[in-house]
């Protein structure tokens, strides 16, 4: 606050009035203040500073079209751009958007700058710290996001032969092994030297493998009846291993017996799979595809403080991962049986997936990845992994710090305490799912796959519904369960180029 006080008058400067009129005059920029009394003169300031008067505001995502209210809505809307459409609405700025941050300037004809939609990574360090302008931003906890990472491992169901003998520890084994032998012995040490001559190895083994190939009559005159007594003590320990076998044998074949899922980076790497990322940022110099996986990585690297190990586990870990800048629905489609020979892209060559193999994303990549194999109805193994919490991205969001701020920050906090921040955030979660999942239909629908990649690279927006609404409930997909049947009924109004179900959006 700027005050100025002349003889038997006092004074409030108005910076957005400034703003407005580009003009000194007192008349326009002054408010006569009728008493110094700090809660007069805050609650004055704070009311002038709620109207920026239509003063320029600079900030790097473009303002939603219509309405983000909850019963406008639509999913074609971004969650920051809600945002920024709401702190325009009630602040009453013009807001100039920027698409390149590189020309991202603030001038001092501007009332403030909003910086968001950026990881917060050394780029965005460096486009805050202007060394020719002293300009400080701030970060408003309330606004900004985190992207969590995790990753799914994706098998096929195969016979494995060492179920055979897996099944049953070295011990065991041993044990049984040792007990023919000695049944072997001691049968051809106590049968009757006069006595036909029989292998005792073939009635040991055969009493192991099946007790009924013994006759029954005439057994003393075969073997005697110190033999028989042996092997009747054999017969019962050989029920029991036989019994015990077939019964850990039939429970290997009729179960699943899952692999070890890695619970660390140390473990991923050993595991010795083909690893596979879709995660992505746009570059802020030519608009492509990079690796944020990547990107976190050489981040640890660089600013960080690992320990020794972690960091080669850290660089091996950037050897193994394979980025692609094919889609999820792309990578999901490689799963169904029409997809013979589908090759996905990568930054230098396209590729054929591997049946088995690891995808490392966020969370939202994942469930959704999860989700798609599933619609293939192809027998694969989904084992879902644990959070990396190394990998964490931030996205925050910045204001300029000067006389607006406060007036900024308590508009974004009254959004977020609102809930509408959470709502629009889901809206912009729906969005991606619905359009990824439309492509993997489409994919499916369509025959020659090579023009329709060809197509889609260049029109990705424009996906053809034809065909879809009658047998899919994409929405109820993507939006998961509404428990609230006012709610189910509402959404569905607004989705109307959707089929609904009468029971709403359970899927």
């Amino acid at each position: 606050m700027f005050i100025r006080r002349g003889g038997r008058n006092t004074q409030l400067l108005c910076v957005s009035c400034s703003l407005e009129f580009r003009s000194r005059r007192s008349d326009l920029i002054f408010y006569e203040l009728p008493k110094i009394d700090l809660d007069i003169i805050e609650e004055l300031n704070n009311e002038l500073n709620k109207n920026l008067r239509q003063a320029y505001v600079h900030q790097m995502v473009t303002i939603a079209s219509g309405s983000c209210s909850p019963l406008r809505i639509t999913l074609s809307k971004g969650a920051l751009s809600c945002m920024h459409l709401a702190l325009q609405n009630k602040l009453n700025f013009t807001a100039e958007f920027e698409n390149r941050t590189d020309d991202f300037v603030f001038t001092r004809d501007s009332a403030s700058s909003i910086i968001s939609g950026m990881i917060a990574d050394k780029y965005l360090k460096d486009l805050v710290v202007n060394y020719e302008e002293q300009f400080i931003y701030e970060w408003v906890i309330s606004g900004e996001f985190y992207v969590p990472f995790t990753f799914v491992w994706v098998l096929r169901p195969v016979l494995s032969q060492s179920a055979l003998w897996r099944k049953m520890d070295l011990s065991t084994w041993l044990s049984a092994v040792v007990s023919a032998l000695c049944a072997i012995f001691v049968l051809k040490l106590v049968r009757g030297r006069k006595l036909p001559r029989i292998s005792s190895a073939q009635i040991i083994l055969a009493t192991l493998l099946e007790q009924g190939q013994i006759p029954k009559r005439g057994t003393l005159k075969l073997l005697g009846f110190k033999a028989v007594v042996v092997l009747a003590i054999w017969i019962t320990t050989a029920i029991v291993i036989t019994n015990g076998y077939k019964g850990l044998l039939f429970s290997s074949l009729t179960g699943t017996t899952l692999p070890h899922l890695p619970s660390n980076m140390e473990e991923l790497i050993r595991s010795k799979v083909f690893l596979l990322s879709t995660s992505h940022y746009f570059s802020q110099y030519n608009f492509s595809k990079e690796s944020l996986i990547h990107l976190s990585i050489e981040q640890i690297l660089e600013e960080g403080h690992p320990t020794k190990q972690m960091r080669k586990s850290l660089r091996q870990l950037y050897k193994n991962v394979v980025f692609t800048n094919s889609s999820i629905s792309e990578i999901a489609f490689t799963r169904s049986s029409k997809a013979k020979g589908y090759k996905i892209q990568s930054p230098s060559k396209r590729f054929e997936l591997s049946p088995d193999h690891i995808l490392i994303g966020t969370k939202r990549e994942i469930s959704l990845y999860s989700l798609l194999v599933k619609l293939t109805k192809r027998k694969v193994g989904l084992l879902k992994g644990s959070s990396m919490h190394l990998f964490l991205q931030r996205s925050p969001l910045l204001i300029l710090r000067n006389c607006f701020t406060p007036q900024f920050t308590g508009t974004i906090m009254q959004i977020v305490q609102s809930g509408l921040w959470t709502l629009w955030l889901k809206y912009e979660d729906a969005r991606s799912k619905l359009q990824e999942i439309r492509t993997y239909l489409i994919l499916k629908a369509r025959r020659n796959h090579t023009l329709f990649r060809n197509w889609y690279e260049n029109n990705g927006e424009v996906l053809d519904r034809r065909g879809l609404r009658a047998k899919y409930n994409t929405m109820g997909l993507v939006w998961g369960s509404v428990q609230e049947k006012s709610n189910a009924e509402l959404i569905a109004k607004k989705f109307r180029s959707l089929r609904v179900p009468k029971y709403g959006f359970l899927a």
